[in-house]
């Protein structure tokens, strides 16, 4: 059983950011796994400790938020990668290498396509805006022209509309 210290202290987090992914994870993950000392201190048995370095490894491996990342771990476990008697997926002390491989594998793919679809924002974006940009371009070409016709004293530059 770990205080809050001990599970910060064993993640390399203070006990305040230890506090926020506890939170992040939500009462239903914890139910279960949390007693109270005679002093009334929190105490968290292995699996949480578990949880909580998974989603730490995951939130620095991928670069996720701290919400992301609990979602990732809770998905985990409704899918059954992290049963509520064993130690969860992804943890390196206890899952076979090859089973640690395919984590990261599916991991990996789940950020490639998350990364692919914003790629496809990012392009539906630049094309809306280029193509406000060549009406904005034409509408000042349209609109300079009969100012560069009528420059005093020239026949102004040889343009024509576009």
């Amino acid at each position: 059983m770990h205080t809050l210290k001990d599970l910060a202290e064993a993640v390399g987090l203070d006990k305040r950011a230890a506090r926020v992914r506890l939170e992040a994870l939500g009462r239903d993950f914890l139910e279960g796994h949390v007693g109270k000392t005679g002093r009334n201190t929190k105490i968290y048995d292995d699996y949480v400790l578990h949880a909580l370095k998974r989603l730490e490894e995951l939130r620095r491996t991928f670069h996720l938020s701290v919400g992301d990342a609990a979602r990732r771990v809770l998905r985990e476990l409704e899918e059954g990668e992290m049963g509520r008697t064993e130690t969860p997926a992804g943890v390196k002390k206890s899952a076979p290498a090859g089973q640690q491989v395919l984590y990261d594998v599916e991991a990996l793919q789940a950020r490639i396509k998350e990364l692919e679809d914003e790629v496809r924002l990012w392009q539906n974006r630049y094309y809306e805006l280029s193509q406000q940009m060549a009406q904005l371009t034409d509408g000042l070409v349209q609109w300079m022209l009969p100012l560069l016709r009528a420059w005093p004293g020239d026949s102004g530059p040889d343009l024509e509309p576009v």
